[in-house]
């Protein structure tokens, strides 16, 4: 959400430096662009790490599910030397490093499920709680679908991440499956370092989807719903 205010003093001092952002990233392609050129930078996600700071403290989780990894990559596709040595050195640090040939569209359809799922998780008002409410799950699964559809009027195809598949299922396979793999230990650490942590994020995430919906005509009246039920709590909790 910083990547505005910092791209002009990396365009001023990154010199011959290889620049890894390694964030989420949803419509901000363009812009980097305006600061650095193509063989100054790549991409890569810590998606198998998740967390938050309180006081001088750090919390981190990091989930061992087999699915669980660190994507990377160029923007055009290419495996470039670069790639491959920040590979090895995930590798040695145990982060399963994943060279992707389509970063790009890792990451939008990547930002799209982050919000759907935040927003469902942050409504239910916990991770634990979350995958007790088969409605909001519902719900959530649905709000999703919708993140995903925006990708697609973006020409960003979800169906080729496999990461994606879960919520394009018929909800009475998604929900169960859904609920036993965020019944996971760590999953639910990192998705509580979330929220916790991150709230101001995940709203203008949100808020980045349902702009996006209006701007490629796709109606994301489930992620409203959830960002309502967000509104709702913490009007609650002020009273």
């Amino acid at each position: 959400m910083q990547l505005s205010t910092i791209l002009p003093s990396l365009s001023k001092s990154a010199g011959k430096a290889n620049v890894v952002f390694f964030q989420n990233n949803w419509d901000v392609f363009t812009e980097i662009d305006k600061y650095l050129k193509p063989e100054q930078y790549f991409f890569a996600f810590p998606f198998m790490v998740g967390g938050g700071k309180e006081d001088k403290s750090i919390h981190c989780a990091i989930s061992g599910l087999k699915y669980s990894n660190t994507p990377l990559g160029e923007k055009d596709g290419r495996i470039t030397p670069r790639v491959e040595k920040l590979s090895i050195i995930l590798d040695k640090a145990n982060l399963k490093p994943v060279i992707s040939n389509q970063i790009l569209v890792w990451l939008i359809t990547h930002y799209a499920v982050a919000a759907g799922l935040s927003a469902g998780i942050m409504s239910a008002g916990s991770a634990s709680k979350f995958i007790e409410n088969t409605a909001i799950i519902k719900t959530t699964m649905k709000a999703i679908r919708e993140g995903l559809a925006i990708c697609e009027r973006m020409g960003i195809n979800p169906k080729t991440e496999k990461a994606n598949r879960l919520y394009l299922l018929p909800l009475f396979i998604s929900v169960p499956i859904a609920k036993k793999i965020y019944s996971n230990d760590a999953l639910q650490l990192m998705f509580d370092g979330h929220i916790n942590h991150s709230p101001a994020e995940i709203r203008q995430m949100i808020d980045d989807i349902i702009d996006s919906g209006v701007k490629y005509a796709v109606i994301t009246s489930n992620l409203a719903q959830l960002k309502s039920y967000i509104s709702s709590n913490q009007t609650n909790k002020s009273k």
